[in-house]
């Protein structure tokens, strides 16, 4: 007995459960022995359900490189979407966080994450990303620090002693840079020296 049969999902969307409409035809019944003129058969077309499950997508991920800014906080590029099918619209997230292995400046410093971008678009729902699997690395460059950064500094009257004051960066974490004094006793100009930490 040769049988084909097919089926017409009641849409192409994602789902479980969903009803199909099954239509077929038969070929001549036979076989061996058998007294195929015998028997009969006769298809009656019926629904069942079944299940369509997500496409999975896979795209482009690129760590972005960034200036020292004393956290380990990363951003990674997406791009790339590949195999939408032609007729859908879906779009995903352009960019989405990551870690740096240190918040010190250096390069070709590893980017970690497990965040899973977002698609977008009508047809969305119908398919599937992961987070990045593939291996990034990025640099964090030195920051450079602008005289606007340090506070102004007053005169002081003569003491006999050393005299030092109090530096305050703005923007920068005290614990970024030193700070070192010298002709700091006498009258006349004193030198501050600041002092960055590697950063």
């Amino acid at each position: 007995l040769n049988i084909t049969i097919t089926g017409t999902y009641n849409n192409k969307n994602v789902g479980t459960g969903k009803t199909v409409t099954l239509a077929g035809s038969f070929g001549s019944v036979t076989g061996g022995n058998a007294k195929t003129s015998n028997y009969n058969v006769t298809y009656v077309n019926e629904e069942t359900t079944g299940d369509i499950t997500k496409k999975a997508l896979t795209y482009t991920a690129t760590a972005n490189s960034k200036v020292y800014d004393g956290t380990t906080s990363a951003t990674i590029s997406i791009t790339n979407l590949t195999g939408v099918i032609t007729g859908d619209t879906v779009t995903i997230q352009s960019s989405i966080s990551g870690t740096f292995a240190t918040s010190s400046k250096g390069t070709d410093i590893k980017v970690t994450t497990t965040v899973v971008p977002t698609l977008r678009g009508t047809d969305a729902g119908n398919y599937s990303v992961t987070a990045p699997t593939n291996e990034m690395k990025a640099n964090i460059t030195s920051k450079v620090l602008p005289e606007s950064a340090i506070g102004t500094l007053t005169n002081e009257t003569y003491t006999g002693s050393a005299i030092t004051k109090t530096i305050t960066l703005t923007g920068i974490s005290s614990s970024d840079y030193t700070v070192s004094y010298s002709n700091n006793i006498n009258a006349g100009t004193a030198t501050v020296t600041i002092t960055g930490k590697n950063n």
